[in-house]
């Protein structure tokens, strides 16, 4: 099994090249759609934050998020305890996903943070999914309603373009339209005639 991971930073196309996958009869996991479960539906996980914070820190059941950022905000200490602790149980979800996909020839995983995290090298292969710093915004604030104040400070969190490309395998420049993109990922997947029978 070829184990292949898809990147980029916010408003780049990764998860539009994931769900394309999907589309084709791929398996692909989600490290986001993880997280979301591991705060809604993790007993251990809200125990663990609530321990570290106080019962504030649950709302209506879930672990709350903008409570959760407010406590980064004041100690950076927060920041990397929680992301210390969610990267890892994200990791072992990942982990687990393809290993029940192990028969496959090739299994995906959408992973935003993976040159931030250093998980590069746990995957056989690696892409980057980039786009212009103007298109990025234009995509965020039209399809996601984002401030460019809001933008700018999730993309300070994140590693530059520039260093991510040095460290990535496949560069997919999204640049143009969705038929476009789905064309380059087409070319990828069909090179090795990496293809799954998922039906």
């Amino acid at each position: 099994m070829k184990k292949i991971a898809i990147t980029g930073s916010i408003g780049s196309g990764k998860s539009t090249v994931s769900q394309y996958l999907r589309s084709r009869g791929f398996y692909v996991a989600d490290s986001d759609a993880i997280v979301k479960d591991l705060y809604q539906q993790d007993a251990s996980v809200k125990a663990k934050f609530v321990e570290w914070f106080g019962e504030s820190i649950i709302l209506n059941g879930d672990v709350d998020k903008r409570r959760l950022k407010q406590l980064f905000l004041e100690d950076q200490h927060n920041r990397k305890k929680v992301e210390t602790y969610v990267h890892q149980r994200v990791k072992e979800r990942l982990f687990d996903f393809m290993d029940q996909h192990s028969e496959s020839a090739v299994v995906f995983c959408e992973v935003p943070l993976l040159f931030e995290v250093n998980w590069q090298h746990e995957f056989d292969e690696t892409w980057l999914v980039v786009t212009s710093r103007d298109v990025l915004i234009k995509r965020l604030q039209s399809y996601r309603g984002m401030s460019l104040e809001a933008i700018e400070h999730m993309l300070m969190w994140q590693m530059s373009v520039e260093e991510k490309i040095a460290k990535a395998d496949v560069v997919i420049e999204n640049q143009g339209s969705l038929e476009r993109l789905y064309e380059l990922v087409d070319q990828l997947v069909d090179r090795e005639g990496e293809r799954n029978d998922c039906s």
